[in-house]
């Protein structure tokens, strides 16, 4: 039985169930992402009101950094469920530039309505289910004893395979111990320098504004390097000196891609170097380059890898280039600073279509790393 405190939505022809995170059509499930699940929920939320696409993607990704093709493509997956049309929509509009607005009536039931309506339902699948148990009875005491049969032998197998494997990295024999940054629980990016001494994290108050701060590993003192303002933050990467900070952000009022700052940990005001990019930033192990990604979805140009002068965004070069739909995510320059591993691919028709690649920065010889393939690839690391 449910709690007569449900609440569920109705819009057209669908019933909408947060708790339990289900969307009926016409009494039928409509089978939906968690994330799809939740840009539903919250345009349904806030219905007939404008979201603003940064608003959007800060409440469904919360303070992770993504690309604005998550939220197009998140849109495109609730059309496709809906049976919506984006040039004539019934349940959700685009406003160019801005965001998304939920234009069809939504009812919220009340609780007690709530309560007969499931009563109902789970009366009639209470039914069906038994039905369905009774006519399979006879197979379960079978299924039961394999499924104990399958679990004791993957048991013996993993034993067996630790047994005449012992671990050898360090790390995962070691003691382990955590400790807080903060205690507000607002902080959303956190890098470590490379010697290992420094913290540096994303915090944000209670008015939402985010800053910067540096916290001393063996003394845990925080020192606030860039104080609080109202833009918002997507990356942030240190120098392999730990003298130098880079990082990306744009005010929250404008829909465009974030810029690329430079500032000293030790304080001071940010320079910018580079003007809009995708977020993802990677510095050579010299200190002396920079590589990025610019989206300008174009047809021939969906998203392009930039290499420029770490010290002041000079020398600006396109390394290469994908067309639409694929983008450009996560770039990692080699070690020996010769060459730029990167992903790219599409995701929008659910396949697994990304790739990971590595570009010669002399010759701009492209080859493929591997020939696995994934649904996507956020990060990387040498």
């Amino acid at each position: 039985m449910y709690p007569k405190t449900k609440h569920l939505y109705e819009f057209g022809s669908f019933r909408l169930d947060p708790e339990e995170k289900v969307l009926l059509h016409d009494g039928k499930p409509i089978p939906l992402t968690p994330k799809v699940f939740d840009t539903l929920i919250i345009l349904t939320e806030n219905a007939g009101r404008l979201l603003e696409k940064d608003e959007l993607m800060q409440r469904i990704w919360h303070d992770h950094f993504v690309e604005e093709n998550n939220l197009a493509f998140n849109i495109k997956m609730l059309r496709k469920a809906l049976g919506d049309c984006a040039t004539k929509p019934q349940f959700i509009q685009t406003v160019p530039r801005r965001g998304y607005r939920f234009i069809a009536k939504v009812k919220e039931v009340p609780p007690e309505n709530n309560s007969a309506a499931l009563s109902e339902e789970t009366s009639e699948s209470d039914s069906k289910n038994f039905h369905e148990k009774k006519t399979s009875g006879s197979f379960f005491i079978p299924l039961f004893s394999i499924a104990l049969l399958l679990a004791g032998a993957i048991a013996l197998g993993a034993w067996y395979v630790g047994s005449n494997n012992p671990v050898t990295a360090p790390v995962l024999s070691a003691p382990f111990a955590s400790e807080k940054l903060s205690n507000n629980g607002k902080v959303g990016i956190a890098v470590i320098t490379p010697d290992g001494k420094t913290v540096i994290y994303r915090n944000s108050g209670g008015d939402g504004k985010q800053s910067i701060w540096i916290r001393q590993l063996d003394s845990a003192s925080n020192v606030e390097i860039i104080p609080p303002s109202d833009d918002a933050y997507f990356s942030l990467t240190p120098s392999p000196d730990g003298n130098f900070l880079y990082f990306t952000r744009r005010p929250r009022t404008e829909d465009r891609q974030p810029d690329l700052y430079k500032v000293s940990i030790f304080g001071g005001v940010p320079g910018k170097i580079v003007n809009e990019t995708q977020g993802w930033i990677s510095v050579s192990s010299d200190g002396t380059k920079i590589s990025y990604v610019r989206c300008a979805y174009l047809d021939n140009d969906f998203c392009s890898l930039f290499l420029a002068d770490a010290a002041d965004g000079a020398n600006e070069r396109k390394l290469v280039s994908r067309p639409r739909p694929f983008r450009i995510s996560d770039s990692k320059i080699s070690p020996d600073g010769k060459t730029v591993a990167f992903a790219a691919g599409q995701s929008e028709n659910g396949a697994n279509e990304f790739g990971l690649f590595e570009i010669d920065f002399e010759n701009g010889t492209e080859r493929a790393i591997t020939s696995q393939k994934f649904f996507n690839i956020k990060s990387l690391a040498w």
